[in-house]
Parts: C-alpha cells; structure tokens; sequence
C-alpha cells in the first residue's frame, strides 16, 4: 500500500508510550485530581430508541473520588463521562499531569499538554457516531479499555447536524443500544473497523473518518486534534451550516437543534455576526491562507504545524511502526451489533419507540437536516468559491 493510501487509514500504533503516567492506579489519579471540580455528564446504561446526545443526559459538577466510587459500584445504571474537556481549561494545580504528557514523543513536537483534550469515563460512556470535519485525531489511551468502532467517509451512516454542533456530523444510528429488529440502515454498512485501544496504544483516526467510541471499562484517554491545509474550506462549510442553522433556531425549538454547548453561540449572535464569520471563512479561501484552530473554536490559534507527520515518529524522527485495522467480516458486524442489542434485551425507556432512526415531525428539523446535509453544503461551498 502506498504512503498516501496508509495515511487515508486508520491507523494504530501499539505500545509506542513511554509516559510515566502509564503507570498510574486509579489511586493516584485521585490524588492528582483531589481538587478539581469536573464536569460530568451522566447517560442510562438501557436501551434507547435515539442515540444517547448530549442534551438528553444531565449534567452536573462533581470530583474524581465521586466518579471512582461510582465506577466501582456494580449494577449502576448510570455511566458517568468527563468528556472532551481540553487541559487549558483545567486548574493550574494539575500541573504535575500536564508535565507527563509529551506530544514530543510521537513527533508532535509544537503540540503541547493545553492543546489536549483528556476523556475519563465508566463502563459504558460513549459518543454517539459522528465524523470530525476539522483537522486529524490522535487518540492515547491511558488506563482501562476503549472500543472503536471506524468508518470511512464515504459510508452512508445517516448524517444529520441535529443536534447541532461545530466540525462535528453525527450519525442517527445507534450504536449504543442498537434495534436489531430494524436493522436495515446497518446492513447497508460495507466497512467496519473495529478496535479495542489499551494502556500505551496510540490510535491515528484520518480526517472524517466516522467513530463510535465506547468505554468496555474505567478508562482515560488523552487526544489531540491536528490542523490539515483543507481545514479552511472546513470553515467555510461550518460557517455556512451555522448561518442556516441561526436562521431556524428560534427559542422554541433550540434545545431539540442545538447541543448544549453551541447555545450561547447560535442565540447570542445576530444573524448579520454570523454572516460576517461566513465572509471572513470565504476571504480566507480565496487568499489560500492558513489559520489553524481548535476543533470547535473559530478564531483561537492551536500554535501547531498543519501536521505532515501523519504516521507518527520518534524524536529523532524514526517512524513507530504501525497496523493497518482490518476491516470487520460482514457477520461480524452483524453478530456484534447483535451483542450491543442483546446487553439490553427487555429494556426500553422509550417505550414503543425503537425506531433506529428519530421519529422528530419538526418542519423545522426536518428542513434544517435537508438544507445542512454535507452534500449540500459541499455544493453550496464549490459554487461561492467557483462564482
């Protein structure tokens, strides 16, 4: 396989973590996080009819000894997720954690722990299926075991932007809990990667790779998100998205639009802010300057390279070696969503509603998926830069 067809792959580096964090107990964890408050979101560990968004879990401030005990406690029925929480926004009196994380050591050199985003979760914490439109992932799992489940780009796996997030396209499907009594839109799937990360692996998700991640135990991870040259048209098109999505978000109905963290974005600004955004993205196109960003964030730098090194190295600049995923056997993908619905069987808080797509009348909805769906988008961006 040639160089740019590996870096189109998902790719996973085992063992390749000489981070003395690795090395941690749950215990220690503890003592390093005793006084930082963490926001944690809390799902059912039951079937649901929808994948299980950020908006329909609740949320509330608590600490990591809180989390353990939880964690430690069989036949909860709630997972707890400290999720997508970046190391900048976190207190100063983490600092003995920050200096063990060394982006350095897989050739990252201008990445540094703030630009970090660490993921601590239960047995059962996930995120719903969805793709990344900014930049490339780079996964290191700490503790415990984290499944993914990897999909091309171009597999249909039901795009929506509802609930609507920046850079983020979630799939409609349920992963979680499937309904294998409605299985057509999983049988329409051609390819499945399936890996299970542990302590020192280093996981190399390509940009808009579709991702279902869900914790098999207590785990921590650390990610980044490295910027690509594409990532200005990237803009452009997510700029055009929360235009439309501004314009159909009305109080009413925005907490069924919107995910709880792109509010204050989306009803704070006027039309005519986020129209100016729109005119700053397409400028930015048309001169081909690059201005790298945080996934989720408009105008803060990362301050990193636009990341060529994609097969990950050493310092010295040695390349780790690497596996390529194998794709999942069609049965096996069948036998394993199977299991995902077998953990829940005679469970359902939704009642009689188990179809795997939403069910949601909304005129509004229903236009604002049509008019956002990436194909459209992708039109409406070729014809701005094409006029």
């Amino acid at each position: 396989m040639e160089r740019a067809e590996i870096e189109e792959e998902p790719l996973i580096f085992r063992k390749v973590l000489n981070w003395a964090l690795l090395n941690w107990s749950l215990d220690d964890w503890k003592t390093v996080l005793s006084d930082e408050k963490m926001l944690f979101r809390s799902g059912v560990l039951q079937k649901t009819a929808e994948p299980q968004w950020e908006r329909t879990t609740e949320s509330f401030d608590e600490n990591f000894e809180f989390f353990l005990k939880h964690s430690q406690q069989g036949g909860h029925p709630k997972w707890l997720y400290f999720d997508y929480k970046y190391m900048k926004d976190c207190s100063h009196n983490l600092d003995k954690l920050r200096n063990e994380i060394n982006w350095k050591s897989l050739g990252l050199a201008d990445v540094g722990a703030d630009d970090s985003t660490i993921w601590i979760g239960s047995k059962g914490a996930h995120t719903p299926c969805h793709m990344d439109t900014y930049g490339y992932n780079v996964v290191c799992q700490l503790y415990g075991r984290k499944l993914w489940l990897l999909f091309p780009p171009n597999e249909n796996l039901q795009p929506t932007r509802i609930p609507y997030e920046e850079s983020s396209i979630y799939s409609k499907l349920n992963f979680f809990s499937p309904d294998c009594n409605d299985f057509r839109y999983f049988r329409e799937i051609t390819t499945c990667k399936k890996i299970i990360l542990e302590p020192g692996d280093v996981l190399r998700v390509p940009n808009k790779w579709w991702h279902y991640v869900e914790n098999l135990e207590t785990s921590i991870s650390l990610n980044v998100w490295i910027p690509k040259p594409q990532d200005d048209e990237e803009r452009l098109k997510e700029s055009i998205v929360q235009f439309l999505v501004k314009q159909l978000s009305d109080i009413e109905e925005s907490k069924q639009i919107l995910n709880p963290n792109m509010e204050d974005v989306i009803l704070s600004n006027s039309s005519r802010s986020i129209l100016d955004i729109v005119k700053q993205t397409f400028t930015v196109c048309q001169n081909r300057t690059s201005k790298s960003t945080h996934k989720r964030q408009r105008t803060e730098s990362i301050h990193v390279n636009s990341g060529e090194n994609l097969l990950l190295s050493k310092e010295d600049g040695t390349p780790y070696e690497f596996e390529l995923i194998p794709t999942l056997p069609k049965q096996e993908f069948y036998l394993f969503m199977h299991q995902q619905n077998d953990k829940f069987a005679g469970s359902n808080i939704d009642g009689e509603n188990t179809s795997t797509l939403s069910a949601s009348t909304s005129i509004n909805s229903k236009l604002l998926n049509a008019l956002t769906h990436p194909e459209v988008i992708e039109l409406i961006k070729d014809k701005l830069l094409n006029e």
